[in-house]
């Protein structure tokens, strides 16, 4: 089949090698001038990691992802809630790496493939029908072709014309990240953290060559500091987690104001279907979902082999985009329905409840998520 993919990021990317991988032949559409990513770490999860190594990107993981073996989360005095070993559940460690690096890794893969990559290439609108899919794109280019594939993203367009704008629901707190390049004996090598207080929280997130990716979460109304300069939001964000245990002042210290990267924190109610007629939903355009438990571009990666294996076996369209539905949305819902639960006790906002949820978490948390991901890690797609 001819397949048109409309979106370049990581979602689109690994679909278009999933699917050029199995002799479909791809075309890739992204609305920006160039492919590029900034500011934003990623924790790749070993379920993810297997599908990145079955496309053929073995060699390059170790290179752009720094293994850690322990997922840890403390109060913001510095004392330990919980610890999981990842290693011991998925029998390796999860891999901690820039956004921008896995990007490029993907788009190196398809390039070296020939796959065509149109960019500045905006989709507007498309029309289907029994024969085929028409998009048209902002700048009066139009591609035909036997499928689209909507990769664009938590505001996707292509779902929008599909079934209307879903119920994109404002989770109560915004977010900041951030990278530094500081001093080695700041990096806790091997350890994936997160610190929570009283409504808000941090995670570092160690990075190959030095450097220190960070995410800091703030319950808020929706919409504020929007209008902030960079500095008045390190400004905010130092404030915000000063006199936090070490090595948080320094690293927030060590971030360029300019660096500091504000966004609301969305997710999306699941959807009905995923698909209609010629056109399917990947990725977040199909189940975003909140960033709590590391695994939104992981699922992103997951629905890539498993849609171009439903495409390869089908019988026809209909039945192969059914398939796919029937294999990833449960699966996708339960990570989605437990991030956000892991986000509402991570942001508890009452300093009475503070004491308790750390109890809770102490006595609790550590075997009610490692069954979660044993579950997560261990099951195939």
């Amino acid at each position: 089949m001819k397949i048109l993919i409309i979106g370049g990021g990581i979602s689109g990317l690994a679909v278009a090698l999933a699917l050029h991988r199995t002799g479909q032949d791809v075309t890739v559409f992204e609305r920006s001038q160039e492919i590029h990513e900034v500011g934003a770490g990623l924790t790749i999860w070993p379920n993810a990691i297997r599908v990145l190594e079955q496309l053929g990107l073995s060699e390059v993981i170790p290179q752009i992802g720094m293994p850690a073996h322990y997922r840890t989360i403390r109060t913001w005095r510095g004392a330990l809630l919980s610890q999981i070993e990842v290693d011991a559940i998925a029998g390796s460690p999860l891999r901690l790496m820039h956004r921008a690096d896995l990007q490029g890794a993907l788009l190196n893969a398809l390039r070296a493939a020939s796959v065509p990559i149109e960019l500045g290439a905006r989709c507007t609108d498309f029309a289907q029908d029994e024969d085929g899919v028409h998009a048209r794109f902002a700048d009066g280019r139009s591609a035909d072709g036997d499928l689209l594939i909507g990769a664009d993203g938590i505001r996707s367009s292509i779902r929008a014309q599909l079934f209307g704008t879903p119920g994109i629901h404002y989770t109560g707190y915004t977010s900041w990240r951030g990278i530094a390049e500081v001093d080695e004996r700041y990096i806790p090598l091997g350890i994936s953290s997160e610190t929570w207080g009283v409504g808000r929280r941090i995670g570092l997130i160690p990075l190959m060559h030095g450097r220190m990716y960070w995410f800091a979460a703030y319950t808020t109304p929706e919409g504020q500091g929007k209008e902030q300069s960079p500095e008045e939001r390190k400004q905010q964000v130092q404030s915000l987690f000063r006199g936090w245990h070490d090595p948080i002042d320094p690293i927030l210290e060590a971030t360029e104001a300019s660096r500091f990267i504000r966004n609301d924190v969305y997710d999306i109610e699941p959807l009905t279907h995923w698909s209609r007629g010629r056109v399917v939903l990947v990725g977040d355009a199909a189940h975003a979902m909140s960033p709590n438990m590391g695994q939104g571009g992981c699922q992103a990666i997951e629905d890539a082999p498993v849609l171009a294996e439903c495409l390869r076996t089908g019988s026809d369209l209909p039945t192969a985009l059914r398939a796919y539905e029937e294999r990833r949305k449960p699966r996708t819902s339960r990570v989605a329905r437990q991030s956000r639960r892991i986000g509402q006790l991570s942001q508890v906002n009452n300093p009475q409840l503070y004491t308790v949820r750390n109890v809770l978490v102490k006595a609790l948390y550590t075997q009610a998520l490692s069954k979660e991901l044993k579950w997560l890690l261990q099951s195939t797609i």
